[in-house]
Parts: structure tokens; C-alpha cells; sequence
């Protein structure tokens, strides 16, 4: 009888293990989905005001042009909009 118990619990242990494992990697997918979101949204946001002043978010550089801002902003926005299209994220 004891031997049973303990098998029943093996089995038990493996589900839990199993089922943590799933949640911890769907946990993990909603973490970077909502990073690529945040990211996307600030780059968006970068973009926008780069084209209106470029001097407020390429404060760092000696020349301040709207070309730069599209290479510093523009391509990165791009990017995670990618790769949030291709995670099936964004819907229209």
C-alpha cells in the first residue's frame, strides 16, 4: 500500500512540475510581449518627437537632424513592430 502512495505521489510531483513549467513559460511570453509593447510605444513616441524637435531626444549628439532621428527612433520602432506582428500581438 505504501509503495502505491508513493508512486501516486511521483506522479503528482511530475504534474506539478510539469504545469509550473508551462506557467513559468507563458508567464515569461507575457513579460516580453508586454516589454516589446513598452518599448515599441517609447520608440513611437521618440519618433514623434524627434520629427517635431529633434533636439529633445537627440540631446546627446552634436548635430540634431530628422534623418538621425529616423536612424535612432525609426528603425528600432520598426523593428519591434515587426516582431510584434509576427508574435500575432497587434491585430487590425
Amino acid at each position: 500500500m505504501s509503495l502505491y502512495w508513493f508512486c501516486r505521489c511521483q506522479d503528482y510531483a511530475n504534474l506539478l512540475i510539469k504545469d509550473s513549467c508551462r506557467l513559468s513559460f507563458f508567464c515569461l511570453m507575457e513579460i516580453l510581449i508586454a516589454s516589446l509593447k513598452i518599448l515599441f510605444l517609447l520608440a513611437g513616441l521618440g519618433l514623434i518627437l524627434g520629427f517635431i524637435r529633434p533636439v529633445l531626444v537627440l540631446w546627446f549628439m552634436q548635430r540634431c537632424n530628422r534623418l538621425m532621428v529616423l536612424q535612432y527612433y525609426g528603425v528600432p520602432a520598426l523593428l519591434l513592430f515587426l516582431s510584434l506582428l509576427s508574435l500575432g500581438e497587434l491585430t487590425f
